[in-house]
């Protein structure tokens, strides 16, 4: 018995449709469904009208598609597929019930299924193929004004494209909720579906293409997407031709033919390659890659005496018409058809260095990175290792080399471009190793071995490794364009500027993998040093890899019973920095070519941003120390970060790691003047004695502290900033204090102390860090200043107060106010005899107490130190009550 014939109307759309969905070329779909190879791409392109029941049921089946879909489909096949004109608005004419398709991929056709519709006048076919040309973006209506009337419109024009559009919506809908031109804010649009406009499905394609490793899926979509084209972009609309949207499309055009001649040449299909390559090299007889790979197809497939006519003859016409010599394409084409390059692909020698001695850790890092590469993208993965210096970057990237290489099976491309010690190889240095590494003799110019790279990392599954690099200029050329390769690169820059690219940030180990780290390295010696000495050794190398394992060198075949002594020693941080940044090739080896590259005044700012004391900084503290604007210091920190040379941490401060700034203090040394450096911390102090001073004054104005000079205008909007201020700035303000007495400002150790004083006092659950007041202390001793030992006491006093020490605490309060009063400092006088007198109250010394509290309130009353006698008042009525075991804050 005869199988039925079934006839097509929309049966073409929603065949597409189901198939873009299902993400299927049409031979894998027609593969399926047990039909001829081309069957799916003759139903989309209506070149068979009449699919029959089983074929239908087939594809149905092929599409796993629900039972009410594959109804629908089946109806879709029945419909009347007569290719008569379809009538606008006549729901029983052919096509009523299809969806509208445009086509401007040549010229410009619209249909509802098999049913062409005439858009009319001249006027409409303008108006809405350019709207099919970008349909997912608006058009503006001074464009369209523009296309239809030239640069002197009618006065009425916006009336009249208003009335175009109208009367083009009456002809293409089928009713007036279907709304096929849309006016947006930004203009009109085209309201069809995406997959139903030739434009956006080849854009569908082609961006599929580019996201799969499998050439034979990249063969397929781009064959299928090519196959869209019958001419020019709106071939018939000729106000079109030459439109920047008309002259992208051709681009895209271009470059999909050339991705699909690469991926069929890497297959060996150059008849294929020729195929698609004649015509649009005799629509653009300039464009150089175009006649580049149709030259090599043409020597591939035996005709080599054509190949090198066809470079000749764009030579010539390179020369005649616009008087420039050919590019790397045609000369790199020339070479290969001479030397016959595309019998064989180029090998890519598994070129990576010796693996990593007692790598360990990194476990989230590595699984970051491993993500990364194995994510579907549209272009190359590219991963930065990046991070300062020391923090084992290029042991990462061995490390993650051996992890994945197995995922690549063309090899894997290794290259060192600043090794340490020498100088960084410039991009042209860098390209020529690469083309060597990859089995190739570099021969030409700079463009000419580019294009020789490019060629021999095309089409395949490359592992690139580049370590050591130094900026973005040195790689940017050697980052391959084959889907499916991959690049991992360590630097100390983030390289943000390269294409594709995503840093993987690298911080010191955490203090279990150190400890691993140099037991691994050590040997068994490592397990006679205590858990207290390990610790203190692995943090004062700041936990960087490169300390770690320069440290582990020197205790390295010491026994157990002479490890221990060495541990010690080298357990203080300022020995084991010394010791190591003694070690030119261990620091100065990596740091001094970025050094030499950068800005003098960026140079300066990593020397002198090295003194800001305390363990962080933020702009404001740099742009005080190198006496500049706050911009200009933001800009410097910025240059300083992507070189690696500080960190950038939450919150906009930033940070040197500790090797990095000893080197560059030992730098200041040699190079600064001795006055520049005190400059420098002067302004330092300068500033952040103000800032302090204000935020107390404004947060508690009834702290008693010495008279400072405030800024003229305010730094804070009110109480609640200056307190957030202290909050946040405290462990700056104590490095600084503690600080100040080695960089040459004793005086500013105690001034500070005195000035935060009021913040330890408002508030009461934080305790004043007694390592800062000792700093304090030692510091007023050492100028001898009978203000500042009266200060520095007072804060000292605080201190010890707050850890329970209370004997040594009055001590320090009673030696305090001796001091105050040599120095006439009577309020400060009083409040140390407060002091005094609330510890002597804990200490349940009840007279004492009094005789204190007493002499603080004679001296507040004589000098009407209002304020103060309240609290002292307060303070003698409590002395009638029990006893707390703690009294509130002086």
């Amino acid at each position: 018995m005869t199988e039925p014939v079934l006839s097509h109307v929309d049966f073409a759309a929603i065949l597409r449709r189901h198939r873009m969905r299902a993400a299927l070329t049409q031979r894998e779909l027609s593969v399926s469904a047990g039909l001829g190879p081309t069957a799916v791409r003759d139903f989309e392109q209506r070149r068979s009208l009449h699919p029959r029941v089983r074929s239908v049921r087939a594809l149905a089946a092929a599409l796993d598609l629900p039972p009410d879909e594959a109804d629908a489909l089946q109806r879709a096949a029945r419909a009347d597929g007569s290719a008569r004109p379809a009538k606008p608005g006549n729901e029983e004419s052919p096509g009523g019930t299809a969806p509208l398709s445009v086509s401007v991929l040549g010229p410009l056709l619209v249909s509802r299924g098999a049913a062409p519709i005439d858009p009319g006048a001249r006027r409409h076919r303008v108006v809405l193929a350019r709207l099919a040309l970008a349909p997912d973006s608006a058009v503006d209506p001074h464009e369209l004004i523009e296309l239809l009337w030239g640069e002197q419109p009618p006065a009425s024009s916006v009336s009249l494209l208003q009335g175009t559009v109208s009367q083009l919506r009456r002809v293409l809908q089928r009713r007036h909720a279907e709304n096929i031109v849309r006016l947006l804010p930004g203009g009109y649009r085209l309201n069809v579906a995406a997959d139903l406009i030739d434009a956006t499905a080849f854009r569908t394609l082609t961006e599929r293409a580019r996201r799969v490793a499998n050439g034979g899926l990249a063969d397929a979509l781009l064959g299928e997407a090519l196959d869209l084209w019958r001419g020019e972009p709106a071939a018939d609309v000729p106000e079109l031709q030459g439109a920047p949207v008309v002259r992208a499309l051709v681009e895209d055009r271009i470059a999909a033919t050339l991705h699909y001649a690469d991926v069929a040449a890497s297959a060996g299909r150059w008849n294929d390659v020729l195929r698609r390559l004649d015509g649009p090299a005799a629509r653009y007889p300039l464009h150089e890659p175009l006649h580049a790979q149709l030259a090599v197809a043409l020597a591939a497939t035996g005709r080599q005496a054509d190949a090198l006519h066809v470079l000749r003859r764009i030579r010539e016409r390179l020369g005649d018409e616009l008087g420039i010599d050919p590019g790397p394409e045609i000369m790199g084409a020339q070479r290969t058809v001479l030397r016959q390059e595309w019998r064989h692909l180029a090998t890519v020698p598994a070129s990576l260095p010796a693996a990593p001695d007692g790598f360990v850790g990194r476990m989230r890092e590595v699984a970051r990175a491993v993500q990364l590469l194995g994510r579907p993208a549209g272009q190359p993965a590219v991963v930065i290792l990046s991070g300062p210096i020391g923090v084992g970057k290029s042991a990462l990237l061995t490390q993650l080399a051996v992890t994945v290489r197995a995922d690549f099976p063309d090899g894997v491309l290794y290259l060192d471009l600043g090794p340490p010690g020498r100088a960084p190889l410039t991009a042209e240095e860098a390209l020529t190793g690469a083309v060597r590494a990859l089995g190739a003799d570099a021969r030409g110019t700079p463009a000419q071995r580019a294009a020789q790279y490019r060629q021999l990392v095309a089409h395949r599954r490359l592992l690139a490794l580049f370590d050591n690099v130094r900026e973005a200029g040195q790689v940017r050329s050697l980052l391959p364009d084959a889907v499916g390769s991959a690049v991992v690169i360590s630097s100390r820059r983030r390289l943000v500027e390269l294409p594709g690219a995503t840093a993987v940030p690298l911080g010191p180990l955490a203090p279990e993998e150190s400890r691993r780290l140099m037991a691994t390295i050590v040997g068994p010696a490592w397990a006679a040093v205590s858990p207290f000495a390990a610790t203190r050794l692995t943090a004062a190398g700041g936990h960087l890899p490169l300390a770690l394992k320069a440290t582990a060198g020197r205790l390295a075949g010491r026994t157990a019973a002479t490890i221990g002594p060495l541990v010690a020693r080298l357990a203080d941080p300022d020995v084991l920095l010394d010791a190591l940044s003694d070690d030119e090739e261990l620091i100065a080896a990596h740091l001094l070519p970025d050094l030499l590259r950068l800005p003098p005044e960026a140079a300066l700012g990593f020397r002198m941003l090295a003194l800001v004391p305390g363990p962080t900084f933020g702009p404001d503290a740099a742009a005080a120390t190198l006496g500049v604007q706050r911009h200009t210091a933001a800009e410097q920190l910025a240059v300083l970060h992507d070189g690696g040379l500080v960190d950038c941490l939450p919150g906009g401060r930033y940070r040197y790691e500790p090797l990095c700034r000893r080197y560059a203090l030992r730098l200041s040394a040699r190079i600064d003047t001795a006055a520049a450096r005190t400059a420098a911390v002067s302004r330092f102090y300068g500033w952040l004695l103000p800032q302090v001073s204000v935020a107390v004054y404004l947060s508690f104005p009834d702290a008693v502290r010495l008279a400072a000079d405030m800024p003229v205008i305010a730094p804070f909007d009110g109480a609640d900033a200056a307190l957030t201020w202290l909050d946040s700035e405290l462990r700056h303000i104590m490095g600084a204090v503690t600080e100040a007495a080695s960089l040459g400002f004793p005086a500013a150790a105690w001034r500070l102390a005195d000035q935060v004083r009021g913040y330890f006092e408002l508030r009461n659950d934080v305790a004043p860090p007694l390592t800062a007041a000792l700093a304090a202390h030692t510091a007023a001793k050492s100028t001898g200043d009978a203000l500042g030992l009266a200060a520095a006491h007072q804060f000292l006093a605080d201190a010890l107060r707050s850890t329970g020490r209370y004997g040594e605490a009055l001590d320090s309060y009673l030696a305090g106010a001796k001091h105050a009063a040599a120095a006439g400092w009577v309020q400060g006088q009083a409040n140390l005899w407060r002091g005094a007198g609330a510890v002597q109250a804990v200490l349940d010394r009840r007279p004492a107490a009094e005789s204190s509290l007493q002499t603080a309130l004679r001296l507040s009353e004589q000098y009407r130190l209002t304020r103060l006698r309240r609290r002292i008042v307060k303070e003698l009525g409590a002395l009638a009550e029990p006893v707390s075991t703690e009294p509130a804050a002086v």
